[in-house]
């Protein structure tokens, strides 16, 4: 699964954890628990916490941090080599256009991504603890339906 978190001056406001949908992984063509995919799925992620986050992309733009340089840098300039990035970065591209998406891309190192990686890992069997604390005063908000209303550039759903 994925997770991401929303920061506000330092501080965890909200947060999202989620599961891949059938229709995802059918779009990226990549399987549960195939590492060939790991790129996709943190680009997936990426793409799914800022469609989450979207009224911030929307109105103030944010920083994306990451800790996975292939999905950076395709957020970055929204091309990539295979077909399944290529889908992400569409649907990323065309809601920069439509909600006027404002955001910046930045790595960080994987020692500094606790939170996000453990919120990642809830959707994992067997499921995995996650340390309230670590978001304490922080909202969790669902992340959107990975469906057609998601996945709007698809020609061939």
């Amino acid at each position: 699964g994925g997770g991401g978190i929303l920061w506000r001056n330092g501080v965890a406001v909200e947060y999202t954890y989620f599961g891949w949908s059938e229709l995802s992984l059918d779009i990226i063509k990549v399987a549960h628990g195939d590492c060939r995919g790991q790129t996709a799925f943190e680009f997936l992620t990426l793409f799914v916490v800022a469609a989450t986050f979207s009224d911030v992309l929307s109105s103030t733009g944010a920083l994306i941090r990451g800790d996975n340089l292939g999905s950076l840098n395709v957020a970055n300039g929204l091309s990539s080599t295979t077909p399944a990035m290529n889908a992400i970065a569409r649907e990323i591209a065309w809601r920069r256009i439509i909600y006027k998406w404002r955001y910046k891309i930045s790595h960080l190192s994987a020692e500094w991504n606790d939170e996000a990686d453990a919120l990642s890992r809830l959707e994992a069997e067997p499921r995995r603890a996650f340390p309230k604390s670590a978001l304490s005063g922080a909202s969790f908000v669902q992340a959107p339906l990975q469906d057609e209303w998601l996945w709007r550039t698809r020609l061939d759903l």
